[in-house]
């Protein structure tokens, strides 16, 4: 028998090669638990083991004692020990290299086993170069790595590569075996992935004398786990941490951004390709040289890990995935190459890059409609149930200048659904204690806060030089006088309002499509009476429905900033919370409309109950 190989000069590469091809678990009974990885922490009662550790005895025990009958381990990576059969032994030879290597192989076995892999010997290797394509074919479907054990033939190579390299089968990265034999029982590896799994080939060369291989082995086992280590850690590794890449980089690798056109705001990696994902027409599509190493980058890892996944699977091997994509990159602080602003377009700082990451990452808003919402004034009258949450969403994302009118002081009362005031807000003026929130949010942002009501007298000026208008008032006198103005400066007036269980939310913008879009006269040409419109502190309203119907408001107001998608122009959608159910109904133009048709007749403010409609 060999003697047994120490453990401490080998244990350290092996356990890395292992930590390296675990991805994936799968639940194993306790009894055969023992010197497995766990995948999970355990805190159950008395047992109390984290994640990652090897399982002892003494652990087994304890998950024993604690009732459980199986534990989540991390898969071990299998591996594939051939030998070869009889079918290659060379004429006179009295034992097939099958059993004349069976101590090797179970030295071998022993080894893998030890680092936590999981080594399967596999059936006697046929000679036949076709049926070896057939079991390389089967192997690389089962196993993560293969790793064979054969006699070197005269010039020195192991003849399982030699037979493997005759296969004609398709090795990404393979080496063809070089003209000059190695020197001494140096293990050979042929850099190659295969199949799914891709698993990396490797090959053992060993002597004919047995004698040399026991004198040996260590020093061939050692070499062997060093090559086995370097494949996995290096070109057998699916993602690459950013702080790598300036080596990869230097090694010939090449970078290729799968990001679309419009995500190049937040900055194109210098050195990059640009070959957006959407143009592939193939898994091939555009990558060229493949045996150079290939790294794809998009905007968070998940597309370049796929679509290495992917062509992995399709034999290309030499490629990885930027871990965390462009987030990563910026992370690593590598250099970036910035799109040049136009004339219309102010450069985004750093700060606002990363603020408004989300919406340069959309191709309909990019830095192009961020700077639009920077550029725009938006006024939100009232800063109560439906003001909050429409002020706070479009504080949030980035609208440069808000403008909060309301004369109002915050009562205790408001605080169960006007969520931009707190408790020790009570008895401040509104607009006041939303500002102060607001800037909180977003620093970046003008907030001005204006203490009035809302009145015939003041109403133009208030709402001059806006890009469009946010009713989030109470009462009908408002709405009405809001309305007209909106009509005479030409504004787009997003509407909503509450009661009890329902809402309401729709966009009036007949100051700019008059005879094309309605006003709010065309849904209430007069004031309701006093019966048809209860008081809110009488009638009540459930806490949440302002804020979605204030959110509702805000994405509404986006949407006209950026010109994006179908408006509520001509829609009136409705809300049941009860019924948790939304419909739309049609919302012509009134021919007659008394605001904005043919012969329009002014409200007399003075005679305007200031009923209360909304919270």
């Amino acid at each position: 028998m060999l003697p047994t190989p120490m453990p401490w000069p080998v244990s350290p590469a092996l356990l890395q090669l292992g930590a390296a091809h675990r991805t994936d678990t799968e639940r194993v009974p306790l009894l055969r638990a023992r010197g497995r990885v766990l995948a999970e922490g355990v805190m159950d009662g008395s047992a109390c083991i984290p994640m990652g550790r090897r399982l002892s005895a003494a652990d087994l025990g304890v998950l024993a004692a604690a009732g459980r009958a199986d534990v989540l381990c991390a898969r071990r990576p299998m591996v594939a020990v051939f030998t070869a059969g009889d079918a290659l032994r060379p004429p006179g030879q009295a034992l097939g290299e099958g059993e004349r290597y069976d101590d090797c192989r179970a030295m071998l076995m022993a080894l893998l086993t030890e680092a936590g892999l999981e080594p399967v010997a596999w059936p006697v290797l046929p000679g036949d170069p076709a049926r070896a394509a057939s079991t390389l074919a089967d192997a690389a479907q089962a196993f993560d790595l293969i790793v064979s054990c054969s006699a070197s033939g005269s010039d020195g190579w192991p003849r399982l590569a030699k037979l493997f390299d005759a296969t004609g089968a398709r090795l990404p990265l393979s080496c063809p075996l070089p003209t000059t034999a190695p020197s001494g029982i140096a293990p050979i590896a042929v850099l190659g992935m295969l199949g799914t799994r891709s698993p990396a080939a490797l090959w053992l060369a060993l002597p004919d004398d047995r004698a040399a291989i026991i004198a040996g082995w260590q020093a061939t086992a050692g070499a062997l786990i060093d090559a086995m280590q370097g494949l996995a850690l290096a070109e057998n590794a699916l993602e690459i941490d950013a702080a790598d890449w300036p080596a990869w980089r230097d090694a010939g690798a090449r970078l290729i951004d799968l990001r679309e056109p419009e995500e190049h705001s937040l900055g194109l990696p210098i050195g990059a390709e640009a070959q957006p994902l959407s143009t592939w027409t193939d898994p091939h599509h555009g990558l060229g040289d493949t045996r150079r190493p290939i790294v794809l980058l998009c905007a968070s890892g998940v597309r370049s890990l796929r679509t290495a996944r992917s062509l992995r699977e399709q034999g290309i091997a030499a490629v990885h995935s930027l871990r965390g994509g462009m987030s990563g990159w910026r992370a690593a602080g590598l250099p970036l190459t910035l799109p040049t602003p136009s004339a219309a377009t102010v450069a985004l700082d750093a700060q606002a890059m990363d603020r408004y990451d989300r919406h340069l990452r959309l191709a309909a808003v990019g830095a192009a409609g961020q700077n639009r919402l920077l550029a725009a004034r938006v006024v939100i009258i009232g800063a109560g149930g439906l003001g909050s949450p429409a002020a706070f969403y479009l504080a949030a994302a980035g609208v440069g200048q808000l403008v909060l009118v309301d004369d109002d002081c915050v009562e205790r009362s408001n605080l169960q659904r006007q969520i931009v005031h707190t408790d020790r807000d009570v008895g401040r003026a509104k607009v006041v204690s939303a500002r102060e929130r607001l800037l909180a949010l977003n620093p970046d942002v003008q907030v001005d806060a204006i203490e009035a009501r809302v009145q015939a007298g003041n109403v133009e000026s208030l709402l001059r030089g806006a890009s469009l208008v946010i009713d989030g008032s109470d009462n009908f006198t408002t709405r009405y006088v809001v309305d007209a103005a909106c009509l005479r400066l030409g504004l787009p007036l997003v509407y909503g309002a509450v009661e009890r269980f329902t809402g309401q939310v729709s966009v009036f913008d007949a100051g700019r499509r008059r005879g094309d879009a309605p006003c709010y006269r065309c849904l209430f040409p007069e004031p309701p009476g006093a019966d048809a419109a209860p008081n809110c502190a009488e009638a009540g309203v459930l806490g949440v429905l302002p804020g979605l119907v204030g959110l509702l408001q805000a994405t509404e107001a986006l949407k006209l900033l950026l010109g994006l998608g179908e408006s509520l122009v001509g829609r009136l959608l409705t809300f049941d919370a009860l019924a948790m159910n939304f419909r739309e109904l049609a919302l012509p133009v009134d021919p007659a409309c008394p605001g904005c048709g043919p012969e329009p007749r002014a409200l007399d403010e003075a005679s305007l109950a200031p009923h209360c409609a909304a919270p």
